[in-house]
């Protein structure tokens, strides 16, 4: 069974990610991966994020960032 999306869902799915930041972390020492939730914990008390923040991995090191708070956006 196939299932069909129309594209205005896949529009407004991916169109909620357009202001957001691409976040790429150098490698460990030995290659490895970085924790994503220490990632996330790490970059939302640096920055000192004030509301929600949305971080999903894209990559090996790679994490898009969106913001809720147009202020912490524009401050980072």
């Amino acid at each position: 069974m196939r299932l069909q999306i129309p594209i205005a869902i896949l529009r407004e799915n991916g169109n909620q990610w357009n202001n957001s930041l691409i976040l790429t972390l150098l490698t460990l020492l030995d290659g490895g991966h970085h924790n994503p939730n220490h990632v996330m914990c790490s970059v939302k008390i640096k920055w000192k994020i004030t509301k929600v923040c949305d971080m999903v991995r894209a990559g090996h090191n790679k994490f898009i960032c969106r913001f809720s708070n147009v202020n912490d956006q524009e401050r980072i």
